[in-house]
Parts: structure tokens; C-alpha cells; sequence
């Protein structure tokens, strides 16, 4: 069975900015293959700074004049895609965001695909661009909206790790779901697919990276489990859900009859 590439994920968090510069090369170097697009959030409580082109990060005229200059941040996100489901264009390059009714903003990007997950659909006309992905930021914020009415009022850390892991094992199960988002105060990552999620810590600094990216100690995320972080510190570490994604036939062809009609 040939296995189709997908998208990867980088990112950081740390109590203080850090020079993220020579990570950010080494990431980028992975759009040889990872082609179709790029995105960088830098995270902030009041509002994330991103930016996102549609093509190859290492042909990128602004990610060259960027890095001649040191990259310094205490929270960031990278990604770079390999078109599954969505067409070519920068509405569909990672990472997304949303505010919820609270004025909290949400950041997301993911890895992986939705094959069969019916609540997701209902956003597909409402939608900026066409990808599954989107998708799961506009349900994830529905979702915090309805618990906000329901609180009354904002949520909790607590509250919010709830919403998110309950969304989660709820959607996980026949679908491939590696994710990293930010509330502007926690980082949450989650995979339900094998060694494709890894941590690494230097001093005060959490990296997480879909592939060990630079010479260190690595290791895998918690398989099936939703974990926050705040600064390099984990905050809460959820259940194990079990619904643990395996590649087969039939979501291959599908990966394959979709990007054919890219």
C-alpha cells in the first residue's frame, strides 16, 4: 500500500522568546516535498501575527528576506502542506483562526484528514477556503461557544481542556487527527497516529515537530491523548480515547482520487 505524504507541523513555546531562526531552515528545507503551501503564526494572547503563502516555502521570496534576521519567539507555529483535500490557493494553508464570543482567539493547524465526520460538513459553503481542516477550527468554536452560553459566561482552563478533548474523542475515530492549537493562553497537541508527533525540551523551551527535526532528545507525543502546555510546562493531560488511526486502502484511495482532482 503507497502512503500518501501529508502536512507538517512545527512549533514552540517557551516563558521567554527564544531564536528560533535555524529551526525555522531546517523545517522549511521539508517543502521539497511538502509543497503546496506554508504558514507562520507568531502566538500572542491579544491577537496571533500570521502569515501564509500558497507554493513551496523554500521558493518563497518573503521566507528568504525574512530570514536574514534573527526569528525570536516565545510561541509559534509552522506548517507546511501537502495538499489532500482543498485546492491550491492560501485560504487553505495552515494555521487558521477564529474568535470565539468572548473575544478569545483560537489558533489551529492540523495533520492528517477527515474521512467521515458528519458535523464538520455543515460548514463547508461557510467556509473561507475548502479544507477539513478549517473545518475543525469552525466546529471547535461552535463548540466553545455553545459551553460559554451554557457557563454563562468565559470558560476556565479546565473548562476549555473539556470541550476540546470531548470534540476530540468524539471525532477521532476513523480519522486521522494530529492537531496543535493555542487559546492564547494554553497549547494543545493531540495524534491518534503512530510516531508522527514528537517533543523535544532545551532548557526552557518546548518543541514539537512531526518529525525529529534537529539532533536532541526526542519523544513521541502520548498516543490518543490531549495534552496542554503552558510556557515548556505541561499543564493537563487528558485520557486515552484509544481511537488510534491506522492507513488502509480505502482512505488511501480516497486521498488519492482527491488529490487527482486537484
Amino acid at each position: 500500500m503507497v502512503v500518501f505524504h501529508v502536512c507538517q507541523l512545527f512549533g514552540v513555546s517557551a516563558k521567554e522568546p527564544v531564536n528560533i531562526g535555524e529551526k525555522l531552515k531546517l523545517f522549511w528545507q521539508n517543502s521539497c516535498i511538502h509543497a503546496h503551501g506554508w504558514g507562520y503564526a507568531s502566538l500572542q494572547p491579544e491577537g496571533s501575527q500570521i502569515a501564509r503563502e500558497a507554493g513551496q516555502a523554500l521558493s518563497s521570496k518573503y521566507i528568504n528576506k525574512w530570514q536574514e534576521r534573527p526569528i525570536c519567539a516565545d510561541k509559534a507555529f509552522a506548517h507546511i502542506r501537502y495538499a489532500t483535500i482543498g485546492g491550491l490557493e492560501i485560504e487553505n494553508c495552515h494555521p487558521f483562526a477564529k474568535r470565539d464570543s468572548t473575544g478569545r482567539e483560537w489558533v489551529l493547524m492540523h495533520q492528517g484528514t477527515i474521512f467521515d465526520y458528519h458535523p464538520t460538513n455543515e460548514y463547508i459553503f461557510s467556509q473561507s477556503g475548502s479544507t477539513d481542516s478549517e473545518r475543525i477550527l469552525l466546529l471547535l468554536v461552535d463548540t466553545v461557544n455553545r459551553a460559554i452560553e451554557e457557563n454563562g459566561g468565559e470558560l476556565d482552563s479546565e473548562r476549555r481542556f473539556a470541550v476540546i478533548e470531548n470534540l476530540i474523542f468524539d471525532m477521532a475515530e476513523g480519522n486521522k487527527l494530529n492537531l496543535a492549537i493555542y487559546d492564547g493562553e494554553l497549547l494543545y497537541l493531540h495524534s491518534n497516529y503512530r510516531d508522527t508527533l514528537y517533543l523535544s525540551r532545551e532548557d526552557e523551551t518546548l518543541f514539537f515537530c512531526t518529525v525529529k527535526l534537529f539532533d536532541g532528545t526526542w519523544e513521541p507525543l502520548p498516543l490518543c491523548t490531549l495534552v496542554s502546555f503552558k510556557d515548556a510546562n505541561t499543564e493537563q493531560f487528558g485520557s486515552c480515547h484509544g481511537k488510534e488511526y491506522f492507513d488502509n486502502e480505502a482512505d488511501q484511495k480516497y486521498l488519492y482520487e482527491g488529490f487527482a482532482n486537484l
